[in-house]
């Protein structure tokens, strides 16, 4: 490119030592600044050794949330199974409750069915 940009200086009438000079500082230029914003190696390790961290550090953090949810799930499991023994027990409870209602009022009908048979004279 330097020599490119030298000979069309001199074609439009530039002295060979400006044109050389020209082309020269352009050239200089275009080093500098590649080497400004070029990545070396060591920018690439330097790189690679901080996704290598944030990948280690993402592991590690999902493992701890993924103990906090096991421990979660546990605790849930526990509470789950004291609400199911629960609301067996309050079902027992309530079967219980209503067979002694129903037996009272079955008990109750035929002392009153009696009661009437007596006092009908309806007696077998």
């Amino acid at each position: 490119m330097q020599m490119k940009m030298f000979l069309a200086l001199q074609r439009a009438g530039v002295p060979e030592s400006d044109a050389r000079e020209a082309a020269e500082a352009v050239q200089d230029d275009i080093r500098t600044r590649f080497k400004e914003e070029a990545m070396t190696k060591a920018d690439f390790q330097e790189i690679k050794a901080d996704i290598r961290s944030l990948r280690d550090e993402v592991k590690t953090e999902v493992r701890v949330l993924r103990e906090e949810v096991k421990t979660e799930v546990s605790v849930l499991r526990g509470e789950i199974q004291h609400t199911r023994s629960d609301l067996a027990a309050l079902v027992e409870r309530r079967i219980g409750e209503s067979i002694s209602w129903t037996m009272a009022a079955v008990g109750g009908g035929v002392g009153l069915l009696g009661m009437l048979m007596a006092w009908t004279k309806i007696a077998p």
